[in-house]
């Protein structure tokens, strides 16, 4: 930086030609460099035009991913908590809904949690669908637990109930054999609620309660409990905790 130009390493100045060479020795050096510098010139080419290729190929099956108003998404985090591990921080955040339409792939969100909307627009590659963890198992239900075993069955007997059925005197079977339980079947929580249409919202006694239409044409306010995570979710995406409707852009 001194003088304007490169610093020379011990390498260079031992590959100059000095004056005290003879004729042959330094026209062999001349060429010598001449010719590294024209591979070095031939491998910058060469790798330009091998990026262009892998540009080219890699834009034949790149697709930038799209979403819907209403989608859950996932945000990607970039900054990590100072002092923690990157590995084993979370990659993302959220989830968030999708609420408008931007230009060149980008999108509006707003988070579930606490319906805070983003400030800016985020571009799609920094978004991820988000799709809701179901439960892989069931628990039982107390009216499976009730029924009796089958008779028919094919287990094993107790061989003290054996020689007790033995021993005791032979009576009326269909006399006093019960009737078998038929199980209750519980009711399909999807026709609990046939909601029409979500009117309005208040905050009555420090709850958020909504104005329901049903199937029926009845209307009734109900509280924010009666609903399930779906439905409160798009309630979530109209209507503020104060019961206000939101301004959609």
């Amino acid at each position: 930086m001194l003088f304007g130009q490169e610093m020379k390493i011990p390498f260079d100045i031992a590959l100059e030609p000095k004056d005290s060479l003879p004729q042959d020795t330094r026209v062999y050096i001349d060429q010598f460099l001449s010719n590294i510098k024209m591979s070095h010139k031939i491998a910058l080419q060469n790798e330009a035009a091998q990026k262009e290729k892998d540009k080219v190929r890699h834009d034949q099956t790149a697709r930038v991913r799209t979403f819907a108003i209403g989608d859950l998404v996932l945000l990607k985090v970039h900054k990590f908590p100072k002092g923690q591990s990157r590995k084993l921080c979370d990659k993302a955040t959220g989830p968030y809904r999708i609420e408008r339409i931007g230009p060149n792939y980008t999108y509006g969100i707003r988070r579930i949690s606490d319906h805070k909307k983003q400030a800016s627009l985020v571009n799609a590659t920094n978004l991820q669908p988000y799709i809701r963890p179901d439960p892989t198992r069931q628990r039982l239900s107390q009216e499976d637990q009730n029924i009796p075993p089958d008779p028919d069955s094919d287990s094993d007997s107790d061989p003290e109930v054996d020689q007790e059925d033995e021993a005791t005197p032979n009576v009326d079977v269909e006399a006093t054999q019960q009737p078998t339980p038929t199980p209750q079947q519980t009711p399909d929580p999807a026709t609990r609620y046939q909601i029409q249409k979500v009117l309005k919202g208040r905050r009555k006694h420090g709850r958020r309660e909504m104005y329901i239409k049903w199937l029926d044409g009845s209307c009734t306010w109900e509280p924010d409990t009666c609903f399930d995570q779906e439905m409160s979710d798009f309630i979530n995406s109209r209507w503020t905790k104060q019961g206000k409707r939101r301004k959609l852009l």
